[in-house]
């Protein structure tokens, strides 16, 4: 099979990032699954996820090293970088903000880390990277 030429102009690169247990390969499986690159929607906690296909990855259930997967959306081909959240492989984090051209930013809002992370993570993101707020749960306790 002959994979299609994309043009430059139509190719964007996307790191999904934030915190451990936010949800990051979550959505990115969630987007490869509405893009089309899987037949169903894979689930990290049943290690069924085709971003964190490390053994220790799925004993773990955690994001250890980036992960790129890619999807074709309208007129575009989107590369997928799922990142690291958790702090002994945030560099990993740190090195794909170096070569995307936008950042999601999946964020727990109850959880204690946020501040500390949007200030880290837009440090070390090149010149010109969007950093996008999907996601902001918060659950109320009475």
């Amino acid at each position: 099979m002959r994979m299609k030429k994309n043009e430059p102009s139509q190719i964007r690169n996307i790191a999904v990032i934030g915190h451990g247990k936010s949800g990051k390969t979550s959505l990115a499986e969630a987007m490869l699954f509405c893009g089309k690159s899987t037949d169903r929607l894979c689930k990290v906690d049943n290690g069924e996820s085709v971003l964190d296909f490390e053994q220790e990855e799925k004993d773990r259930k955690i994001t250890i090293m980036s992960a790129l997967h890619n999807l074709a959306w309208k007129k575009h081909f989107i590369n997928i970088i799922d990142t690291p959240g958790d702090a002994n492989f945030v560099s990993d984090t740190f090195n794909s903000l170096q070569v995307v051209d936008a950042a999601i930013l999946v964020v727990d809002a109850a959880a204690t880390t946020c501040k500390l992370l949007i200030v880290s993570e837009t440090k070390f993101a090149s010149p010109g990277v969007s950093i996008i707020f999907i996601k902001c749960s918060f659950q109320a306790t009475l």
